[in-house]
């Protein structure tokens, strides 16, 4: 069974030599992080990287996704950040509204709102709201029917009985 530092050293060897040394720290640090996040949650360290899977494969992903973006990798990497990875516009030199990129220099700690770390995560929790706020206005519903049905069931019998009382009296 792999570790979480094994997995990593084989990134990085597998890695190095094919794309920049930039962009492998990036990669890198983005499978550190993600790893990390995910055992925080609770998840065990073996089922995150079960998930990832091996870490040669992931480096050939990489790879292929920058060849298939055009030219060699090192050029790659460098248009791969002019343009944000992973549409978040976190490379390096980006400097956002206030002038900063988003990590602490001192711990390199990711400063960036929760929804921009983790926008899956998001979307899910979104979605949960929704239909947590649904099922809850279904219930509400329903439990006023149960309090108000005599008097529902009084006013339709009442009515009723008008009806028949105004049919029978224009026979």
């Amino acid at each position: 069974m792999e570790t979480k530092q094994e997995f990593i050293d084989g990134l990085r060897r597998a890695l190095t030599g094919r794309i920049s040394q930039q962009e492998v720290e990036e990669h890198i640090r983005y499978y550190d992080e993600y790893i990390t996040a995910e055992m925080r949650m609770g998840r065990a360290e073996s089922d995150v990287l079960k998930e990832l899977g091996e870490p040669r494969l992931i480096a050939m992903s990489i790879c292929a996704a920058g060849e298939a973006a055009g030219g060699n990798a090192e050029e790659n990497a460098t248009n791969r950040y002019q343009r944000g990875y992973d549409g978040y516009e976190e490379y390096e030199g980006y400097q956002g509204q206030r002038g900063d990129t988003g990590r602490d220099e001192n711990s390199g700690a990711d400063r960036r709102p929760f929804i921009f770390r983790h926008p899956k995560l998001t979307i899910a929790l979104v979605i949960a709201g929704v239909l947590i706020v649904i099922v809850l206005i279904i219930a509400l519903a329903f439990s006023l029917l149960q309090i108000l049905w005599p008097v529902i069931l009084i006013v339709v019998i009442i009515g009723l009985v008008m009806r028949l009382m105004a049919y029978l009296r224009d026979r």
